[in-house]
């Protein structure tokens, strides 16, 4: 679980900070808001007091990670996070079976977040891909 402490950070970081990187989702968002994270909380690991976050983006800066591509590394969580809300559900279209995303509020969010149109997202997401000898395949 050590690799999701910079999630339970980010949900930890200030209001102000959260609504800058993405207001929709973050502010006022717990753990219980994201499958990832829904079977424990940001206290039971340690990060209730939000010094861990101050600790996080001063390392960042030290590596050069500020302004623009501070908040590009942490949308890009966000995204993450929210990709896990995501769920499917089988449907057979023409006799074939394949999936579609079920979770329309949790596909809407992230098509804002990424600036993606669901349906590419849906379509990245449920339909498969073949490239052979320079022929695509579906």
């Amino acid at each position: 679980e050590r690799t999701y402490h910079i999630f339970y950070q980010l949900l930890e970081a200030p209001n102000e900070i959260k609504k800058d990187i993405w207001e929709e989702g973050l502010v006022g968002a717990s753990t219980a808001d994201f499958n990832y994270l829904s079977t424990s909380s940001a206290q039971e690991h340690g990060f209730d007091s939000g010094e861990e976050w101050i600790e996080t983006v001063d390392a960042l800066s030290t590596f050069g990670i500020k302004g623009d591509a501070f908040f590009d590394v942490m949308r890009s969580l966000c995204i993450i996070l929210q990709l896990g809300n995501l769920t499917f559900e089988p449907e057979v279209v023409y006799g074939e079976e394949r999936s579609s995303i079920s979770s329309i509020e949790a596909l809407a969010k992230l098509s804002t977040l990424m600036g993606v149109p669901e349906s590419e997202i849906e379509t990245a997401m449920t339909k498969r891909f073949m490239m052979t000898r320079g022929e695509e395949f579906t």
